[in-house]
């Protein structure tokens, strides 16, 4: 048993130094069990993934290789990504026509903001954008601005029913008074 765990770890020093000599493949993790390489983190490029893959089999005793690295090109974080995802998405939707979406991503997490012109639109962006892959949840802070407006400014008649009910009260017009430099 001590004999295997010491060759496991002489194979991931061996692999690790192979890797080394890889473009791209700086930020990959390496680890060993029985024989079996498992090769985790991100690499700039396809070409790098499959070079570091094909530097662990070369290494003597590697029995099989998990490569599980995910392919970021440098420069680009994963936010990075998943926001030109999302816009991609939603313009080839057609929701957002005019691009007043805002998208904001942090961890996983978006943020939709703007306006949009009916609540369909509002309820239909932000399920598209749920179902995309690296999204962890959405913040919908889309509005609409119809409906703002009418929210804000209740009809006279509305505003004369509740006045008369004593919900709202009502307020005098504004009289404008000339000053004495006039």
């Amino acid at each position: 048993m001590a004999i295997s765990v010491l060759s496991d770890l002489v194979m991931r020093d061996a692999v690790q130094e192979t890797l080394a000599d890889v473009p791209g493949a700086d930020a990959v993790g390496v680890a060993v069990d029985g024989g079996i390489v498992m090769l985790t983190g991100t690499v700039a490029s396809a070409a790098a993934k499959f070079a570091a893959e094909d530097a662990a089999r070369r290494v003597a005793g590697a029995r099989a290789v998990a490569n599980d690295l995910a392919v970021r090109p440098s420069g680009r974080s994963a936010g990075t990504e998943l926001a030109r995802a999302i816009v991609a998405a939603l313009a080839a939707s057609g929701l957002d026509p005019d691009a007043r979406i805002g998208v904001g991503v942090q961890g996983g997490w978006v943020d939709l903001t703007g306006a949009v012109s009916d609540d369909a639109r509002r309820l239909a962006a932000a399920t598209l954008v749920r179902r995309l892959p690296g999204v962890k949840g959405v913040v919908d802070e889309l509005t609409v601005p119809a409906r703002a407006a009418a929210v804000a400014a209740p009809p006279a008649k509305t505003a004369a029913l509740l006045a008369g009910q004593g919900m709202v009260r009502p307020v005098a017009p504004r009289r404008e008074v000339a000053s004495a430099a006039d």
